[in-house]
């Protein structure tokens, strides 16, 4: 995914909380994608809640997010707004190692106090959209469609409504 600088709204200090449960949420907008420019998020409206049961040596993260993100059209790049529902489960335990073969399961040393949960919260709100982002064929801007035709004309591709 490339380094992405990491908001300081999305760290949980989690040395000073108790064995438990607890609860975090984020309203993620816009802004939150800017980094990831070759996206061409426009905008977003998602409520991502995290429930967060701390052991001694274990944390399991719940995330959930709901709401609307906006990107282009992959057929007419007409701006396309989809519809988010999204969880993901990670699992955070303390350890000297750096990594696992599990896309779900992260390490922190003993001396870690905090970590960011901003590329958790990317990954399951970008990997809940479909494979290929379209309107309805009767929603597309037509009159980009022709001229993508016709630049395609020129150039020997295949034409879009094909």
């Amino acid at each position: 995914m490339g380094f992405v600088m990491t908001s300081d709204q999305y760290i949980i200090h989690f040395t000073g909380l108790a064995a438990g449960m607890h609860d975090f949420s984020w309203n993620v907008d816009g802004k939150f994608f800017e980094a990831d420019n070759y996206l061409g998020v426009t905008d977003a409206s998602v409520q991502v809640n995290c429930k967060l049961q701390k052991s001694d040596r274990l944390m399991e993260l719940d995330f959930s997010g709901e709401g609307t993100i906006t990107l282009p059209c992959d057929r007419c790049l007409g701006p396309l707004e989809l519809k988010i529902n999204a969880s993901r489960k990670v699992i955070v335990k303390e350890s000297e190692l750096e990594n696992s073969d599990n896309d779900d399961i992260f390490f922190v040393n003993r001396q870690d106090y905090e970590f960011s949960a901003e590329n958790w919260i990317r990954e399951m709100i970008l990997l809940s959209l479909p494979m290929r982002n379209v309107h309805p064929e009767d929603k597309c801007d037509n009159e980009m469609i022709e001229k993508l035709d016709n630049l395609s004309d020129d150039s020997g591709l295949k034409p879009l409504n094909e």
